[in-house]
């Protein structure tokens, strides 16, 4: 189990779900409920950067069926947070938020200690719906905690300490902690976060004029992605790409295969209300309209 983990943060996805299947096998032959729920904890998170939504919602609610069952406390809180930034990137805000609150409550009981890895999503959904006030205080609240934001990973800057100044339009604050954090995931060998951290980068880059500059990160990012079959960020890079060069052969290939990964992420929802509010996003529709926007 511990293997899986390890080697989802690596972005070694078929070898963390191959030990997850195995430490799964060993625990069901010992009737260890703990052991099952510890071997499902980053599958779910694996299928979800795969590209399989389904796959990680029923991984998801299986391992948090057994964390409570077992009462594997950070498994609980930890599944049902990961459980609720699916759904809130799928667009369904409101079950999203309900599991953020019931992982809050749980670890206010006694598990403070998890509290900011609750807080580092619920930023990235505030930044996501514009709440960008809100976020600055989660993101506030969360760093004043001298733990760890995630319990077994080094301390470093979030996807949404990038992510808010950029939304705010401080674009060289966020290609300084874009800079920051790819220094450390690359120390520490966390290469399943560098794309999202280079579509950030990229984006800042582009939003400051420097275009050349942000095409070497985005194809930095698409070669990452692609090498370790990180779909679900894949597609977003294809939509920037495609916005940096809005006209022209390049942005129109580009154009093509992020709808070509947007229509097989949908048509792997089993669920059509899922699919149908993941299909409204706001960048899937700019890669599915004729005109694409301008704006990264």
């Amino acid at each position: 189990s511990t293997a899986s983990y390890v080697n989802a943060y690596t972005g070694d996805y078929a070898d963390s779900l191959a030990f997850s299947r195995e430490a799964r096998a060993i625990s069901e032959s010992v009737h260890n409920v703990w052991g099952i729920s510890y071997s499902l904890w980053t599958a779910g998170s694996v299928y979800w950067e795969l590209g399989q939504p389904q796959q990680a919602i029923e991984a998801m609610r299986e391992c948090i069926h057994y964390s409570d069952e077992a009462g594997f406390m950070i498994s609980q809180i930890y599944l049902r947070t990961d459980l609720a930034w699916v759904f809130a990137e799928l667009g369904d805000l409101d079950r999203a938020q309900a599991l953020i609150r019931d992982a809050t409550a749980l670890a206010e009981e006694g598990n403070t200690h998890l509290l900011p890895y609750i807080q580092a999503r619920s930023a990235l959904m505030a930044i996501a719906q514009g709440e960008l006030t809100t976020a600055a205080e989660i993101l506030a609240a969360m760093w004043a905690k001298d733990v760890p934001i995630n319990v077994v990973q080094p301390r470093m800057l979030t996807l949404a300490d990038c992510l808010l100044p950029l939304a705010q339009g401080e674009h060289e604050k966020t290609v300084q902690c874009c800079q920051d954090r790819l220094g450390d995931l690359r120390k520490y060998g966390l290469r399943g976060y560098v794309p999202g951290t280079l579509l950030v980068h990229g984006r800042a880059l582009a939003a400051l004029g420097k275009t050349d500059e942000a095409e070497d990160a985005l194809r930095a990012a698409l070669d990452c992605a692609q090498k370790i079959g990180a779909r679900w960020i894949e597609w977003q890079i294809l939509v920037a790409w495609s916005i940096l060069h809005p006209k022209g052969e390049r942005g129109e290939v580009k154009r093509a295969q992020a709808q070509t990964l947007i229509e097989e992420i949908a048509n792997n929802l089993d669920d059509p209300q899922l699919r149908n509010s993941f299909m409204a996003r706001e960048d899937a529709q700019q890669m599915l309209v004729d005109s694409p926007s301008q704006s990264i």
